[in-house]
Parts: C-alpha cells; sequence; structure tokens
C-alpha cells in the first residue's frame, strides 16, 4: 500500500468544507474505488464541494491526470485506505492525518 507523509498532496483537486447546500460541513471528500489495467485507483466524487456522478468524477480525474491519484494494487487496498483516511484529507486534497497510524 502506497504510504503518504503529513502535509502531501494526493489529489489534484480541492475539497472545501461544505454541505451542497452552501452550509459548512465536517466532511469535505467522498472517495470511489476505480479499476485500470495497472492497478486501483481512488478517486473523489466530491470535488468543490460539488457531489459528483461516477462517471463526471471519472471524467475529471482523466482531465487532471490520473496519475494524480492514488494508485493501489488491489481494490481491497484502496478501500482500506478509504476506510482509514477518508477524514484525512483538507480542503487542498493533501493528506493530513488526525493521528499517526
Amino acid at each position: 500500500m502506497p504510504r503518504f507523509k503529513p502535509g502531501q498532496k494526493i489529489f489534484p483537486t480541492n475539497h472545501p468544507f461544505k454541505n451542497l447546500d452552501g452550509s459548512p460541513a465536517t466532511s469535505n471528500v467522498r472517495l470511489s474505488t476505480y479499476g485500470f489495467e495497472e492497478g486501483t485507483r481512488v478517486i473523489p466524487t466530491m470535488v468543490d464541494g460539488e457531489l459528483l456522478s461516477t462517471a463526471a468524477a471519472l471524467q475529471r480525474a482523466r482531465s487532471e491526470g490520473l496519475e494524480n491519484y492514488p494508485l493501489f494494487q488491489t481494490r481491497r487496498e484502496a478501500e482500506d485506505f478509504i476506510q482509514l483516511h477518508h477524514s484525512n484529507i483538507d480542503d487542498q486534497g493533501r493528506f493530513m492525518p488526525k493521528k499517526v497510524r
């Protein structure tokens, strides 16, 4: 599984802390897994405060460059990463763990 350093930008997109209605939120990102020939990538489905469809999230990731999104060998590793760290992504797409694991 890839290791990320605190403060490392792992998504090229922005993830403001706001709900779809514009009110402040405690969660700022939703993450999903996408399988590719080289492995499984974790791609946000909530970007710039907007909830994206699966197709729109993938299209956005392709436009930003798929290589800019975390790559895991297996879907299980990617899902484990999401479970452990979905709340550790700041508004600028950086890995900001609340505690070191």
